[in-house]
């Protein structure tokens, strides 16, 4: 693990984050033009780059908070190493529940000077619109950055403090649907249903579309290579069946999705409607091809079965115990109801 060390400049090399005496801060943005990479953090014309002011600011925001170290993943990830790359990313999310201070930078909101950032009396109404409209709500790998750490402050484009995680809870909780009992870390993450977890990354981006199943491997606390190169849609399918794997309870909520008309399982549908009957074996899943699957999952709540309830994922597919209801009409017209163990939260 590599760290900034915020008098310096300069990268530390640590074991593993429980390694860091005093503790470490961190740093959530989204990238943009000229970022500070691992190898150009010390060219001398790093200082000119667009990238070094947040490094900046986030350096003096530690010293101030009385640490001496930041993680900030353009600069302390050498992408240049397949092998640290994968293990960055399947760290990442315990480096962020790992840090003392999460400093997450708004690079598209601007309060009209200091003295308008009042976190006490809450945010003016054009800051609150500035911040549904920002960018950083907008992508994948800031999903884990906002409810993984213990602490969360958010900061405008020249660092002025617009308040905390808890603070700005309920206009968070507007923008993002994450239950309030996460936002204010009152609940543990494990206990929201897997449907619900996916609904928040439902309308997220990220560059590269492998990305938006890697991007939520701490979310659902597993592990698994990364296969740049695979497509989004193999790299998702990995993902559900990861979590399937480390479920231990049935949570079938991971079925509890809806197709759309340019998914596979949406052409499926098409398909069907149409009276074909060639459909490719890979477009049968019963698995969402991305987490745009999961965009009505946001009031999904499971609850646990007793463990000998079968749900299991085996190379012959998946295994599990459910209750099914057939249905006759009329000629040959037959539908079967099944019943999984999640439902809607009606309050």
């Amino acid at each position: 693990m590599w760290l900034v060390n915020a008098r310096t400049r300069l990268l530390e090399s640590f074991v593993n984050e429980r390694s860091v005496q005093g503790g470490y801060a961190i740093l959530s943005h989204t990238w943009g033009d000229e970022e500070l990479t691992f190898d150009s953090l010390y060219n001398e014309d790093s200082i000119l780059k667009k990238g070094y002011k947040k490094v900046e600011y986030a350096c003096l925001q530690a010293l101030q908070d009385r640490y001496q170290y930041v993680w900030i993943d353009t600069c302390c990830i050498d992408k240049r190493s397949s092998a640290e790359l994968s293990e960055a990313i399947n760290s990442m999310f315990r480096w962020y529940e790992a840090a003392e201070v999460c400093y997450a930078f708004l690079f598209d909101v601007e309060l009209d000077g200091p003295e308008d950032a009042k976190p006490d009396e809450g945010v003016s109404n054009d800051t609150q619109r500035q911040l549904r409209d920002s960018r950083w709500f907008k992508r994948g790998w800031t999903l884990q950055e906002l409810i993984a750490p213990f602490e969360v402050n958010f900061y405008d484009r020249n660092w002025h403090f617009l308040g905390s995680r808890t603070k700005l809870s309920q206009l968070l909780h507007d923008i993002t649907s994450i239950d309030l009992d996460i936002l204010r870390d009152t609940k543990p993450l494990h206990s929201t249903s897997v449907a619900k977890r996916m609904s928040w990354a439902s309308r997220r981006s990220t560059s590269r579309e492998e990305d938006q199943a890697y991007s939520l491997l701490g979310v659902f606390d597993v592990t698994m290579p990364m296969l740049y190169g695979e497509g989004g849609f193999k790299a998702f399918q990995r993902l559900q069946e990861e979590i399937i794997r480390a479920s231990t309870t049935a949570d079938h909520s991971i079925l509890a999705w809806l197709p759309w008309r340019s998914s596979p399982q949406g052409l499926l549908s098409q398909f069907a409607l149409r009276g074909h009957c060639n459909v490719p074996s890979h477009l049968q899943s019963l698995l969402s091809p991305s987490p745009y699957g999961f965009r009505h999952a946001q009031d999904i709540i499971s609850w646990a079965l007793p463990q000998s309830e079968t749900f299991e994922l085996s190379p012959r597919g998946l295994r599990l115990s459910v209750f099914m209801e057939r249905h006759s009409k009329t000629g040959e017209d037959r539908s079967t109801i099944v019943a999984l163990n999640c439902r809607k939260d009606q309050q």
